[in-house]
């Protein structure tokens, strides 16, 4: 349960502000909500996740909602995501 929770913690705070999204606008305040999240263990795989959220991302001159997913891979004891894209 407390490896699970703190797997829910860190994939909020990578998905509230993804690296991509800073690197694009780096000059355009900001805002984004993150709902609805949901982890998935992949079957056989222990350090394999599938997350599906939806994101709400604003900024000065966009604003988007949208449902995605990433798929996370532990490796060297971090988590790192291998694929995000439009679920």
């Amino acid at each position: 349960m407390r490896r699970a929770a703190a797997l829910l913690r860190a994939a909020a705070a990578a998905l509230l502000l993804p690296a991509s999204v800073l690197a694009a606008s780096p000059e355009a305040a900001l805002s984004g909500v993150v709902e609805a999240i949901a982890m998935f263990r992949y079957p056989g795989e222990a350090d394999f996740v599938v997350v599906t959220f939806v994101q709400d991302y604003r900024s000065s001159n966009l604003a988007n909602a949208m449902r995605k997913r990433q798929y996370w891979q532990k490796q060297d004891g971090r988590w790192r995501i291998l694929y995000e894209g439009a679920a």
